[in-house]
């Protein structure tokens, strides 16, 4: 019932999307382009009024609020000092060392640290938490299911900006789980957009990103060419497009675009750039066949893709980026760390490798992360023809700069 709800909608959004006005910015040929600053820590009020979110009904943000103070609890306590002593502790009694490399596997590290109750029951509830964050936003969303869907149906043919939808897109098997424990994912539940975005901004990332602030900041800190030319800008794997809108916020004068493989996402991420009045636009497609033509942005952004895709889909990607970019044009890359970067690189201790196949396999269901985390991408990038450089740090995440030569 919900794939043809889906293909129902997509086959009328993009039936009448070609008779949509869309606005697009027209790409300016000279001098350095217009690049505004904006303090994630400082945003106006009108900025706030136009970044928030809320549920119709205060019962959904109660439950989140209890979400994110049971977080930070376990947080708190995961991360305290006798918590630190008691895996050091317990795996000494084992004859292992907490702070050394290990030769074991990351299933068998996983293993052995669950044989731990006091790490296993942590495990056990962060998992749980997690799942009563979903199922809050889920539940409280689909009670406005009518009135959504015939939101989403009104906005994918307005502007500003245009929505290009696929529904014959064929969505790899890869794209299809649960992410994040998310129910549907980011392709099987038509509001899947509304969920995600409302459960992470008010569960997960509870005032630290209640006006997009941690995009904001991404996106701030993300390079441009040397030129100072940025007319058209792509954020691939856009989601929701809290990446994407910041970027027009910006670079107003650009054109922009979000690229995703999820229909439920970028649909509702038009939705919320409409209601912001950004001039934004989205195609629904795969990042290694954005259907863009060569050379022809100057800058293409991802925030936290690349651990999500699987590494034979990367190979793919990494040369469509070189290609769609314009000689001088800049890949910024923002993402957790893989081998190869050269400030930090991931753990190989018995709780590190834990942690990577918790991440995998039982918490967070991120297929790829472990695959992704143990790859050289810094050195893919230069594979594919890029010049790779590495900025300073601005978060717990990193950037990687991919610049094509000129």
């Amino acid at each position: 019932m919900v794939d043809m709800e889906r293909r129902t909608a997509l086959a009328t959004a993009s039936a009448a999307i070609a008779a949509a006005t869309t606005g697009s910015a027209a790409a300016k040929t000279s001098g350095p382009s217009r690049d505004v600053k904006i303090d994630p820590n400082n945003l106006t009020d009108a900025q706030k009024k136009m970044l928030g979110i809320r549920f119709r009904k205060l019962d959904p943000e109660s439950h989140l609020d209890f979400v994110t103070g049971f977080r930070r609890v376990l947080g708190r306590q995961g991360g305290s000092r006798a918590s630190a002593e008691e895996v050091q502790r317990y795996l000494k009694s084992k004859g292992v060392s907490a702070g050394q490399d290990t030769d074991l596997s990351h299933e068998d590290s996983w293993n052995l640290m669950v044989q731990n109750g006091p790490y296993a029951a942590q495990l056990r509830l962060m998992c749980s938490i997690q799942s009563v964050m979903w199922d809050r936003a889920s539940r409280a969303l689909h009670a406005d299911r009518h009135d959504l869907l015939a939101a989403l149906e009104k906005s994918d043919v307005s502007g500003p900006g245009k929505l290009e939808l696929d529904p014959d897109l064929e969505i790899p098997d890869t794209a299809r789980h649960e992410i994040h424990q998310q129910p549907g994912g980011y392709c099987g539940d038509p509001l899947g957009g509304f969920v995600y975005h409302h459960a992470v901004t008010q569960g997960f990332r509870a005032g630290t990103a209640d006006h997009d602030e941690n995009h904001i900041e991404y996106t701030q800190a993300h390079a441009k060419p040397t030129d100072g030319m940025v007319n058209r800008i792509l954020d691939i794997g856009c989601g929701t497009g809290q990446s994407t809108t910041p970027m027009k916020m910006r670079f107003p004068d650009a054109e922009v675009w979000g690229l995703e493989v999820g229909a439920p996402m970028i649909r509702y991420a038009h939705y919320r750039a409409a209601k912001m009045g950004l001039d934004v636009n989205f195609r629904h497609a795969l990042a290694e066949n954005t259907k863009f033509p060569d050379n022809h942005f100057d800058l293409v952004t991802d925030h936290l893709l690349f651990h999500e895709v699987a590494p034979d889909r990367i190979a793919m990607i990494v040369p469509e980026i070189f290609r769609i970019l314009r000689p001088g044009g800049v890949f910024s890359h923002h993402d957790l760390l893989t081998e190869g970067h050269p400030t930090i690189q991931p753990s190989h201790t018995v709780p590190g490798k834990a942690r990577l196949w918790e991440t995998r396999r039982h918490n967070n269901y991120e297929t790829h992360y472990l695959a992704y985390s143990q790859s050289d991408f810094p050195e893919q990038l230069r594979k594919a023809g890029f010049e790779v450089s590495f900025p300073p740090p601005t978060t717990g995440t990193r950037h990687v700069t991919a610049t094509k030569p000129a």
